[in-house]
């Protein structure tokens, strides 16, 4: 594929040779970046392609643009193409923009190729227009996919004409779309650090990793119980500041001109102009001094003043931040205190773990809500039987699947050189550093979550799932250990994220996620024959007390000789 558009891009080389640049070497520079974006894993795949080579990530972009595309086909459902076309609209923008946010900005905003490029003797008009070129072929491989379903549905429905209108407005989209998203660029890169601008889009990345999985779970189970009726948006005055709403009034008006009232003209107008003012505003108020900022991004930056040992320099001497109170309170000893307080720390600052572990919070309660689709009835019909089911059990142990992504993850790191320090230390056995690691995550990120889960629980089947909700915990930490005991066996954050898992991992991954289920089966079968009041509730939760202190003692008392290298 790539091959095949820089063939189409070169064919206009009298041009770019017009323009000042040297043809050759514009060629090498498209033909090596369109090399590394096939390398480059997309953002919102990033955790799946982490452990194996990526090789055709454009393909893989196409072929989920083109699934995009074929989703903004329900908005023509719609009794009328103004609210229809605005729907479409609304859809076509939320989703380009989004992936121009999260994999886009690798390539907007990597300036990587400076340091390769600039000391050479390459002038900068080709440069210049390398940069263009590379960024819009990027567009095509996203825009082009993304038309073509509406393209030919409208072609075929409304006739040729609709079709190329349709193109046209959809070109002015794009280039909202990128007004939007670049003005948004600048501000931040205006009004923050560097530092602060990549938190931003490394945020945005996990959002829209959770979107699309909702999207792909969610979205063909609630198409079932949505009917799209008529809107007469006109009739609300709030409607008319919504940029799609002007792209929908210009295709009404170009295909039925005679049929629209002076406000959609009005409106269409607006639309056709708003992304040329755009482009001028941005090049006009927001670009000087872009390039300065975009050169801090590679060259990096002084770590932020939250970066800076707590308790240092905050004017509360004696008082002790929060998770070193907690840390003296849970832990047993200065080396599984000191492996809580590394996690802690580390996993709140490494942008990659917050990427692998923060989208996991999101797919729990979207696993739910799938499960909840798969019944009988309507939206409503389903949500009111909800509290004479069971399946807060389902609840309660899918959301080990946030604490089975946090602890596997802990291990990894970018920079696990820096983790010879726990070598060094005159530990005497790592059980207790891993320990501390494992309190870390189920502390940090697991207990505030399963408190938000017993929270929705209760609301909906009421206080008599409360026991059910102490098992249930008690259960998923014994999960938590047990996973431990079975997979972490190397220091938190030695590891690099590339590190081969292997067949025997692969096989320990297998049964580590077979535990969850066979103890949330035997919960739902007590559940099922006993209420929540037996004694025989309280026989099991003590048991399972037991059985966590056993795994918990067994596991810091882990060898050095069973580590993992």
């Amino acid at each position: 594929m790539n091959k095949w558009l820089l063939k189409v891009i070169m064919a206009f080389s009298s041009l770019y040779e017009r323009l000042g640049a040297d043809v050759d070497q514009l060629r090498t520079i498209l033909e090596t970046k369109l090399i590394m974006d096939d390398r480059r894993p997309l953002a919102s795949f990033n955790k799946h392609q982490r452990n194996k080579e990526v090789k055709n990530s454009s393909t893989t972009l196409v072929i989920l643009s083109l699934l995009f595309g074929l989703v903004t086909l329900v908005s023509f459902m719609a009794p009328d193409y103004l609210f229809g076309f605005s729907l479409y609209f609304v859809m076509f923008t939320s989703l380009l923009c989004m992936t121009l946010i999260s994999d886009f900005s690798s390539v907007l905003i990597d300036v990587k190729d400076n340091f390769i490029i600039l000391p050479k003797p390459v002038n900068s008009r080709t440069i210049l227009l390398s940069r263009l070129l590379h960024i819009g072929i990027h567009l095509a491989k996203m825009v082009i996919p993304m038309s073509l379903p509406g393209l030919v549905y409208i072609a075929i429905a409304v006739g040729p004409w609709g079709g190329l209108v349709l193109a046209l407005v959809l070109f002015l989209a794009t280039g909202l779309c990128i007004f939007m998203i670049n003005a948004l660029y600048l501000l931040i890169l205006k009004l923050a650090s560097a530092e602060r601008f990549k938190d931003i889009i490394s945020n945005v990345q996990v959002v829209f990793s959770v979107f699309i999985f909702a999207l792909f779970y969610l979205g063909p189970r609630m198409m079932g119980n949505i009917k799209l009726t008529g809107a007469d948006l006109l009739a609300k005055r709030y409607a008319y500041i919504i940029p799609q709403l002007w792209l929908s009034s210009l295709w009404n008006t170009l295909v039925y001109p005679h049929e629209q009232p002076r406000v959609v003209w009005i409106m269409g107008l607006i639309g056709l102009v708003t992304p040329f003012l755009g482009v001028w505003l941005v090049i006009r108020y927001l670009a000087p001094g872009f390039d300065k900022k975009l050169g801090s991004l590679g060259a990096g930056s002084a770590p932020p003043q939250k970066e800076v040992s707590p308790g240092v320099g905050t004017g509360k001497p004696g008082r002790k931040p929060i998770y070193q109170f907690l840390s003296g309170w849970i832990n047993k000893g200065s080396a599984e205190e000191s492996g809580f307080e590394v996690s802690w720390l580390i996993s709140g600052r490494s942008r990659d773990f917050r990427m692998r572990v923060y989208p996991s919070f999101a797919y729990v309660p979207i696993y739910f809500f799938y499960w909840v689709f798969n019944q009988k009835g309507s939206l409503s019909e389903k949500w009111g039987s909800l509290p004479q089911t069971q399946m807060y059990v389902l609840l309660i142990y899918l959301s080990s699947f946030a604490m089975v992504t946090a602890i596997t993850n802990v291990m990894y790191s970018d920079r696990y050189k820096a983790a010879w320090i726990f070598f060094a230390a005159p530990t005497k056995v790592p059980g207790e550093v891993l320990s501390g690691a494992i309190k870390a995550m189920l502390v940090k990120y697991f207990i505030p979550f399963y408190l938000a889960v017993s929270a929705l629980a209760i609301y909906i089947w009421g206080s008599s799932v409360i026991m059910d909700l102490v098992l249930g915990l008690v259960n998923v930490i014994l999960f938590g250990y047990i996973m431990g005991f079975i997979y972490l066996k190397r220091m938190p954050f030695s590891a690099p994220a590339t590190v081969d898992a292997g067949s025997g991992r692969f096989f320990r991954g297998m049964v580590i996620l077979a535990v969850p289920g066979t103890i949330g089966f035997g919960h739902y079968a007590i559940r099922h024959w006993l209420p929540a009041t037996s004694p025989v509730m309280w026989i099991f939760l003590v048991l399972s007390l037991a059985l966590v202190w056993m795994v918990y003692s067994k596991y810091r008392e882990m060898p050095w000789e069973k580590l993992e290298q």
